[in-house]
C-alpha cells in the first residue's frame, strides 16, 4: 500500500464514471485501513480474494515490481482487466504473456505510463501531428536522479527489480515510442553495481526512416530530465 497506490485511490474518487470497490493486500489490516482512507467497499486480506469478486472489473496492481507479472496473470485469469504499474514486467518474456494472455481472453491491459495523458503530452501530439517543427530527425531524452546509497533498498537490489532502466528509463524509452515508434535498431551500454543492478544506462534507437534517438537514465546522479525534439524546421 504504497504513495502511488494512494494517490491513485484518491484521484479514483474525483471520476464520475468509476467506483472503488475494494483494495487488497496481503496484511488484512493495512487492507482495512486504506479502505477507510479511500472510501472504498470492501477490502480483502489477500490478492486472490480480490481478484475472484464480481463485482470488480478492472483492477489497479501497484505491487512491487517482481510481483506485477504474478499479479497481473491472476487478475486476467479470472477474467478482471487490468492496469498494471510501469514495469508491467521484469523483463520482455513477462510482458508477452501477460499482453497475449490479455489478447485470448478479450481483456483491458495497459502499463500505467500516467505522462501519456497528461496536457503538455497531448499539445505536443497535437503539434507533431501537424507538422509544426516538420518530420523528426532526433530525440533526446533523460532522467536521473540520486538514489539513496542503500545496498538493501528496492533501487539497488536486482531481485526487487531494482536499477534506473526499470525505474526511470522507462520514461524516456517512452518518448522515443510515443514520438518515433518502435525503431530498428537498439544499442546500449550501462554501468552496474556490485548487486547488478544499472545506475546508470545510455542508449541509442535507430530507426529505418534514419530518425534517431539518444536517451538516458541514472540513479546515481541528477540529470536535467527533459526531452527535446529535433525536427526540420525547429
Amino acid at each position: 500500500m504504497g504513495k502511488i497506490a494512494h494517490k491513485f485511490a484518491h484521484d479514483l474518487l474525483l471520476s464520475a464514471d468509476a467506483e472503488l470497490c475494494g483494495v487488497a493486500s496481503r496484511d488484512k489490516e493495512k487492507a482495512e485501513e486504506f479502505s477507510i482512507d479511500c472510501s472504498a467497499k470492501k477490502s480483502f486480506g489477500s490478492y486472490e480474494e480480490l481478484a475472484r469478486d464480481q463485482e470488480i472489473d478492472v483492477v489497479y496492481v501497484a505491487t512491487p515490481h517482481p510481483f506485477h507479472f504474478e499479479n497481473t496473470m491472476l487478475c486476467l485469469d479470472n477474467n478482471k482487466g487490468v492496469l498494471c504499474e510501469k514495469p508491467i514486467g521484469m523483463n520482455s518474456a513477462q510482458t508477452r504473456k501477460v499482453s497475449a494472455k490479455a489478447q485470448s481472453k478479450g481483456l483491458f491491459l495497459m502499463e500505467g505510463l500516467w505522462t501519456r495523458f497528461i496536457p503538455v503530452t497531448e499539445k505536443l501530439i497535437e503539434l507533431l501531428e501537424r507538422k509544426v517543427i516538420g518530420e523528426v530527425l532526433f530525440i533526446r531524452a533523460d532522467f536521473g536522479f540520486k538514489a539513496d546509497l542503500n545496498p538493501d533498498g528496492r533501487i539497488y537490489n536486482k531481485s526487487l527489480g531494482g536499477g534506473s532502466l526499470l525505474d526511470v528509463g522507462i520514461y524516456p524509452i517512452y518518448m522515443s515510442l510515443l514520438v518515433l515508434g518502435v525503431p530498428a535498431r537498439i544499442q546500449s551500454m550501462a554501468r552496474f553495481t556490485a548487486s547488478g543492478v544499472d545506475i546508470y544506462c545510455s542508449m541509442m534507437f535507430d530507426y529505418s526512416n534514419n530518425s534517431k534517438a539518444s536517451l538516458e537514465s541514472s540513479v546515481e546522479a541528477d540529470t536535467p530530465t527533459e526531452a527535446h525534439i529535433y525536427g526540420e524546421k525547429g
